[in-house]
């Protein structure tokens, strides 16, 4: 009989089993616990987890209706708990748990599940029909849809579908917008996040709220995450004309806030995962909303108006797949922290790369790294007997699986170098400067890391994708003057990556050229250039909604930048 100390001890090994994608041993240790301690909520949840990971979805379906039968209230408050974070109550359905988990796997660049496309896409069929039921659907899953580079059809069919479940649950339900009184004085802009802290978005934003310019805008930032008292919080809030701390408000309690505050143009950047940034807009808390960076999607929400994109990311042909009208920036629309230092610079040994191989970077999340990518990786290494694969781990068994793949595609598994995540930016900048190459994944590209790339002077080689996506990696690279390395197709990828390895003066010479931008502050790193775009998309948003004029994209050209305001708040 396993006393109850010996079955907490046997449940917490089951989900960190969970966790390191070993779902059958999870099975053995939360039935191991059932045995004797069947009717416990905690037990029937964690053994629910389980028979879900491993495809059991009616076995998994039935202890969570035992856990409802026995004490409803207490799931209910279990699940409430969990879910607390991402504002959205902890759902346990069984399919969503598999899609969910096999999703974790591939953070792991573990592939196992073959039939995981297939589930998900008949998930996202279905999820319509269940949202106009009524039913709740698990929010992060519109994430793992973007993050597979799902067609855009595909993407704006379950990212509608998500919107309409949030919002037939918005407790209370979302009042008609109101119009605010005409007044003058500068444009207010609300900037809406849940990443204000240590994540990508404040990362990349840093220097935004500050460029803004003062005598035509009012900054005001919403934070819907916790204060994690670090440099980037700081930061932006110190840049912020108003700063308000909205962490654990109801999303009608936002919204009010944000009202209170007579925000013009609220910028929501976040999508359906933590923090209830798709809420709040849904009370329409301001009279022109936009998406910006941090979703790179239709969000299916009519509250929402305009999107902005750039001219590579997003093609006039694919409007019909978005429900937002589309405001094109230029070559990027991106912003970065244009003036950070980089640290001195490492010796290979210090990050265990060979001083004499040619070291090709693929610093990237372990998601993006699909089985397509790595294959092309693989052929690369046998082309390029010199060469090693540098990656970051972002998954415990990320390192291990890779290299099993290696092997079992004929290639040594010591060509991989696995390097821990570094938060420092200054380190990280100054080690990425050691790679001959930066070499990028193609349904999901690099972002961040791209530019941290060539912010760091490394040359890069990215594939235009099909999905925004997939083709931002490819717009850093035109806006850094280097379109030469953006290729259509992994065959004209792996050509251009062999001819770089095999012409050293060529790689120098972009490296001096991406030198040059990096402290011109050109291409991607004129940040206050794209400032003033963004400030140009803003007005002319402000003057559509002013002339009541229904929202129409646009593309924010050197005339619109220049253009007088003429009758709107700025003046």
């Amino acid at each position: 009989m396993t006393t109850q100390a010996e079955g907490l001890a046997l449940l917490a090994r089951a989900r960190q089993a969970l966790r390191d994608g070993m779902e059958g041993e999870a099975l053995a240790l939360a039935r191991q616990v059932a045995e004797s301690f069947p009717n416990a909520l905690v037990v029937c949840i964690t053994l629910g987890f389980a028979l879900s990971a491993n495809g059991l979805h009616d076995d998994a379906e039935r202890m969570f209706a035992q856990a409802r039968e026995h004490d409803p209230d207490a799931v209910r408050a279990y699940c409430d708990r969990l879910g607390a974070l991402a504002h959205e109550p902890l759902l346990l359905d069984a399919r969503a748990i598999h899609l969910a988990h096999d999703f974790s796997r591939r953070q792991a660049c573990d592939w196992r599940s073959p039939d995981y496309l297939q589930r998900f896409a008949q998930w996202i069929e279905t999820a319509p029909a269940r949202a106009s039921r009524g039913e709740r659907l698990e929010r992060g899953l519109t994430f793992h849809a973007l993050a597979l580079g799902l067609p855009l059809p595909m993407l704006q069919g379950v990212n509608r579908a998500v919107t309409d479940s949030i919002r037939r649950h918005l407790d209370p339900p979302a009042p008609p917008p109101e119009m605010p009184t005409s007044r003058v004085g500068p444009l207010r802009l609300g900037y809406l996040s849940h990443n204000f802290g240590q994540h990508p978005t404040a990362y990349l934003t840093q220097d935004l709220y500050g460029l803004h310019d003062r005598s035509r805008f009012s900054v005001h930032g919403f934070a819907l995450d916790a204060d994690d008292g670090g440099p980037l919080r700081r930061k932006i809030a110190g840049a912020c004309d108003h700063w308000v701390d909205a962490h654990g408000l109801h999303p009608r309690e936002v919204a009010q806030c944000i009202r209170e505050h007579g925000i013009d143009v609220l910028v929501a950047m976040g999508g359906y995962q933590t923090g209830p940034v798709i809420d709040v807009c849904l009370y329409r808390p301001a009279p022109v909303q936009v998406n910006y960076l941090a979703f790179q999607a239709t969000l299916g929400c009519p509250e929402v108006a305009f999107h902005i994109t750039d001219r590579h990311c997003t093609l006039p042909h694919e409007a019909t797949w978005w429900d937002e009208a589309l405001v094109r920036l230029g070559d990027t629309h991106f912003v970065y922290p244009y003036r950070q230092a980089i640290g001195p610079r490492p010796r290979r040994a210090d990050e265990g790369l060979p001083d004499d191989a040619l070291v090709l970077c693929g610093f990237n999340n372990g998601y993006k790294i699909e089985p397509g990518v790595f294959a092309v990786w693989c052929e690369l290494l046998r082309r390029l007997p010199h060469a090693v694969l540098w990656i970051y781990q972002s998954h415990p068994q990320q390192g291990e699986n890779l290299r099993r793949a290696l092997a079992t595609a004929g290639i040594d598994p010591d060509r991989l170098v696995v390097s821990q995540f570094q938060s420092d930016p200054a380190r990280h900048l100054a080690r990425l400067a050691l790679a001959d190459l930066f070499i990028d994944t193609f349904a999901y590209s690099a972002h961040t890391t791209m530019l941290d790339a060539l912010y760091a002077g490394v040359p890069p080689v990215s594939l235009a994708g099909t999905t925004t996506v997939g083709r931002l990696g490819a717009s850093f690279v035109r806006a850094a003057g280097l379109p030469e390395n953006v290729c259509a197709d992994a065959e004209a990828y792996m050509r251009r990556v062999m001819q770089l390895a095999d012409d050293a003066e060529e790689r120098e010479r972009q490296r001096q050229h991406l030198r040059r931008c990096r402290e011109q502050a050109q291409g991607p790193f004129d940040v206050p250039g794209r400032t003033r775009k963004l400030e140009a998309a803003y007005g002319e948003m402000w003057r559509q909604h002013r002339a009541g004029v229904a929202p129409r994209g646009f593309d924010v050209n050197a005339a619109l930048v220049a253009a007088p305001l003429g009758e709107s708040p700025f003046t």
